[in-house]
C-alpha cells in the first residue's frame, strides 16, 4: 500500500487473487471454519498428508478432482467426499466432469456423493447423508477442503481506510477485479480482466468516453 501511494499514480487496479479458506461445509451451505481441514493452498506449499487422504469438495469444479487425481497418483489412498451427486459437478458446464470422473476411477480414489463432513476428530471423519440424514465414520488421516476462497483485498482495505490520503496523492481511482474482489473460476477472472481494458479509457465516475446511440423500433 505505502509503494502505491507513493508512486502517485491515478487510478489503481487491484488483481491480487484470492486464497482457499479452512471450512467445511453444513447442510444449510454455510461454511464454517475449521482449523482441523487443510486446504489446496496447504498441498501446494508442501504440508505432509497422512493417508487416508479425504478430500472433502463442494466447490464442484475441477480443483477437487485434481487434487484427489494428484494425490492417488502419487500413491496416497485417497477418499472423494461431495454434497453434489457427481464429481465436480459445475464442470459440466465445460465439459470436465466425465473425465474427472472416470480418472478418479481408474485411479481407485473412492467417491462418495451425497455427504457432508459433519465433524472430525483424530483418525476419523464423520459423515452426514445429505438425503437420510443418517451419520457414518469414515477413516481419515488428513482432511483438505476444497470449497470456500477468500479474495486478498488487504491491500484494498487499506487504501480505502484513508480516503483523504488517497486524494492528497493524486489516487482518483482505486478499484479491485477478479479474485480479489469475488473468488470464482478462470473465466470470470478473465471477464474481469478483458472488461477492464475495455473500459480502461472510462471516467472515474463510469461514464464512457464515447456516446452510445439506442435505435428503437415503433410497431
Amino acid at each position: 500500500a505505502g509503494d502505491i501511494m507513493d508512486y502517485g499514480f491515478s487510478r489503481v487496479v487491484l488483481a491480487c487473487g484470492a486464497s482457499w479458506v479452512a471450512s467445511l461445509l453444513d447442510p444449510r451451505g454455510i461454511p464454517l471454519p475449521h482449523a482441523d481441514v487443510l486446504t489446496p493452498d496447504d498441498v501446494f506449499a508442501g504440508a505432509a498428508l497422512v493417508d487416508p487422504v479425504v478430500v472433502f469438495d463442494y466447490e464442484h469444479y475441477v480443483m477437487g478432482s485434481c487434487l484427489a487425481e494428484m494425490l492417488a497418483a502419487k500413491g496416497h489412498r485417497v477418499t472423494f467426499v461431495t454434497p453434489g451427486d457427481e464429481v465436480g459437478g459445475w464442470s459440466r458446464n465445460t465439459h470436465d466432469q466425465w473425465y474427472a470422473q472416470k480418472r478418479l476411477i481408474e485411479l481407485k480414489v473412492r467417491i462418495l456423493t451425497g455427504h457432508y463432513l459433519s465433524a472430525l476428530s483424530e483418525g476419523e471423519a464423520r459423515l452426514l447423508c445429505k438425503y437420510s440424514g443418517q451419520e457414518s465414520a469414515l477413516e481419515a488421516g488428513s482432511v483438505i477442503s476444497v470449497g470456500a476462497r477468500r479474495g486478498k483485498d488487504e491491500i484494498y482495505r487499506t487504501l480505502m481506510a484513508d480516503p483523504d490520503l488517497l486524494a492528497a496523492k493524486g489516487v482518483r481511482s482505486l478499484q479491485k477485479i477478479g479474485d480479489c474482489d469475488v473468488p470464482g473460476a478462470v473465466v470470470h477472472a478473465v471477464y474481469a480482466g478483458h472488461r477492464l481494458a475495455q473500459d480502461f479509457d472510462a471516467a472515474p465516475d463510469g461514464a464512457l468516453p464515447f456516446k452510445l446511440e439506442e435505435t428503437r423500433l415503433g410497431l
